[in-house]
């Protein structure tokens, strides 16, 4: 895809459209529940950049290793199978594809083997196609994680089913993992359980 300098009207309408159709609430049960941006190629980072600023979302720009050997950025990005490490989680767990159109699928496949795999593919976003349906695609069955790979901001109460614990932004102390609560201990997430100290170490005993 190439852009000059009168096709610039264009890539904003693309973005201001992306902007629009992504902060539109999901269909089921998750309004933009989407922690980052993922992108491979040329054309995926022109319009992934403006629109990463639009939505105030981080983009990841996939490259392969051979378009990194002689980057300044080599050292930090690497290259093969899942070279972006676990520091990509410091983004969130949860992001979105975005390209033009989907082929063969190879594209996508190479940029979701690059991501670590506790990250979690919750849809696609397409730019090109004129119907809205083949643009956004949610991942709607998709949309839960093993709940002992996400990393949560909060740790709510025991029994809470509020929004952000379905969003998967919390989790109820009652089904969070050892690794969760741990993370809530070490000051990492945040603790909401509305329990004392005292009623705390109750809870861990009879756990």
């Amino acid at each position: 895809m190439i852009y000059n300098g009168n096709d610039l009207s264009d890539l904003n309408r693309i973005v201001k459209r992306a902007k629009r159709e992504l902060s539109q609430t999901k269909p089921i049960d998750i309004p933009k529940a989407y922690d980052f941006i993922a992108v491979r190629g040329m054309s995926g980072a022109l319009v992934g950049s403006p629109l990463s600023l639009a939505v105030k979302k981080p983009l990841v720009v996939v490259r392969k290793p051979t378009e990194l050997q002689n980057s300044h950025g080599y050292k930090l990005l690497g290259g093969g199978q899942g070279s972006l490490g676990n520091d990509i989680l410091n983004l969130g767990q949860r992001f979105i594809f975005l390209d033009d159109f989907i082929s063969t699928g190879a594209t996508k496949n190479y940029v979701l083997d690059e991501i670590p795999k506790r990250c979690h593919h919750v849809g696609d976003y397409l730019y090109e196609p004129t119907d809205k349906s083949q643009r956004l695609r949610w991942n709607a069955d998709k949309s839960e994680m093993p709940r002992q790979d996400r990393i949560v901001k909060r740790i709510d109460p025991i029994d809470c089913g509020c929004t952000d614990c379905i969003v998967g932004y919390s989790i109820p102390l009652g089904i969070a993992s050892d690794s969760q609560i741990n993370a809530m201990i070490n000051g990492i997430t945040i603790d909401a359980t509305a329990l004392t100290e005292f009623d705390f170490d109750v809870y861990m005993k009879d756990r």
